[in-house]
């Protein structure tokens, strides 16, 4: 099975700018709001920024998690995707997930998580995003 991704390269180039997490709000939701985004940026002790996207885990811990299955995985792509109609925002699938790959900005609303879709790549001014494309024969990843 393949298995694509959003891939943060280098925290070192990474401003912290947000864009990509606006872009991501804009897309999805119409709505600029790095809340929104579907992407975790963390400010790290050394002034360092870490992106956090959804790593398209082999086996998603988030899916076991979610009892009502509103998050499944695309077993020809190997994206996990989110049902925001089959959700009850109980955040199980947020606490499963030990990579911060998947976020619940309000306790009333289904969480957002990256289905690499790549809109974030293009607008990045530091070029630190990338998505990739692993075949199921490369060694690597969760």
């Amino acid at each position: 099975m393949a298995r694509k991704y959003l891939h943060f390269m280098d925290p070192m180039k990474c401003s912290g700018c947000r864009v990509c997490q606006l872009v991501c709000s804009f897309t999805y939701f119409k709505l600029v709001s790095p809340d929104r985004g579907a992407l975790v940026i963390e400010r790290l002790k050394d002034g360092r920024d870490m992106v956090y996207p959804c790593r398209q885990c082999e086996k998603p811990l988030c899916v076991e998690a979610c009892k009502p299955k509103a998050l499944s995985k695309n077993e020809k792509t190997g994206i996990v995707f989110l049902d925001a109609k089959k959700c009850v925002a109980c955040g199980a699938c947020v606490a499963a997930c030990s990579y911060k790959g998947i976020k619940q900005y309000s306790k009333n609303c289904p969480p957002v998580k990256c289905i690499a879709c790549g809109a974030c790549v293009s607008w990045c001014p530091d070029k630190v995003l990338e998505i990739v494309n692993q075949d199921e024969n490369v060694a690597g990843g969760a």
